[in-house]
């Protein structure tokens, strides 16, 4: 092995060290703003968070018991679980910051202040902290275990059920018994109803908050417009003139008039969609149009494609590293 491979050998494990404290620092991080949402706005005005930290709420209010203590000891089959059906070195991020997150949640109790005000600013300020620290939290590739990884799981043995769907059971489910645990006693009608109406409101903004961090601001507001018309080079003209659009005719048959033709493809953004149907409108009147919702459009008029490069690079990083630990 010659210096410069040595030298080269020193770098990398000075930058890997480097990436190692980063991560450690912001998973903390966020970690305590998730305790700051739960100790601060969510406990006190009885707003269900959902999942295994929504249990562990539920438990402490009622019982005493410390909820972050509560959610350890129930990540622990969770865990085991996990050890046997995943790789276990690559749990170890994800262990990390369920110990890390729970544990703030019981120490930061005593020097938290605790909001009691409004609700709805209740559920907002919480949405906002929470969706804040588990963003970087994800974003750092760990994840806080509890029902995410339970219905990580879970697919695992009925592929058929989407994640999602999975998730929205279980966080709907503890919502649920929360909202209907916390309103016993009360003299409201609705309380049952503005309990779980508060919670819902609260994982929405914080679902969106990840959303953000993780995919950009941009998330959701492409529209891709499909035009099928006998006057697309007269569309297609001035879709580029007039709104500085990239348009794409895609060759194209009808099945049952066996004619050949064209289906033009442009990507806007959806503030702008009612100026293509300007277009359209005047120039054919008979054309067909199709539009579909887009997550997420990259390139030259929407999202920065070397910044989208570089978080993609980083998740592929994070993907590479599990694979080569696998083998």
């Amino acid at each position: 092995m010659t210096g410069s491979d040595l030298i080269i050998m020193k770098n990398l494990k000075n930058k890997n060290l480097s990436i190692w404290i980063q991560d450690v620092a912001i998973i903390l991080f966020g970690c305590f703003m998730y305790a700051i949402s739960i100790n601060c706005f969510t406990d006190p005005n009885n707003i269900s968070p959902g999942g295994v930290i929504g249990i562990g709420q539920l438990v402490g209010d009622f019982t005493g018991f410390p909820k972050g203590l509560f959610c350890l000891l129930v990540n622990i089959p969770i865990f085991l679980w996990a050890f046997i059906e995943l790789n276990w070195r690559g749990l170890i991020k994800n262990l990390f910051a369920t110990v890390a997150l729970n544990v703030f949640a019981d120490l930061t109790v005593p020097i938290l202040p605790e909001y009691h005000g409004d609700m709805m600013i209740a559920a907002i300020l919480a949405a906002l902290t929470g969706g804040l620290g588990l963003g970087l939290i994800f974003m750092r590739g760990a994840a806080t275990g509890g029902t995410d990884l339970l219905a990580t799981l879970t697919k695992i043995h009925i592929p058929h059920i989407p994640v999602g769907k999975i998730l929205l059971f279980i966080d709907g489910t503890v919502i649920g018994i929360s909202a209907v645990t916390y309103s016993l006693g009360s003299s409201d009608p609705f309380a049952i109803i503005n309990g779980a109406t508060y919670a819902a409101i609260l994982l929405f903004i914080e679902t969106k908050i990840i959303d953000t961090l993780l995919y950009g601001s941009n998330l959701g507001t492409g529209r891709l417009v499909f035009i099928v018309s006998k006057k697309s080079d007269e569309i297609s003209r001035r879709i580029i003139n007039e709104l500085k659009r990239g348009v794409t005719a895609l060759k194209a048959r009808g099945v049952y008039s066996s004619q050949e033709g064209e289906v033009l493809l442009s990507a806007v953004r959806k503030q702008e969609v009612y100026k293509v149907y300007d277009v359209i409108k005047e120039e054919d009147e008979n054309a067909f149009v199709m539009i579909s919702n887009e997550g997420e459009i990259t390139g030259l008029g929407f999202k920065e494609l070397d910044k989208e490069l570089e978080r993609s690079n980083f998740f592929k990083k994070i993907s590479d590293k599990n694979k080569k630990i696998k083998k």
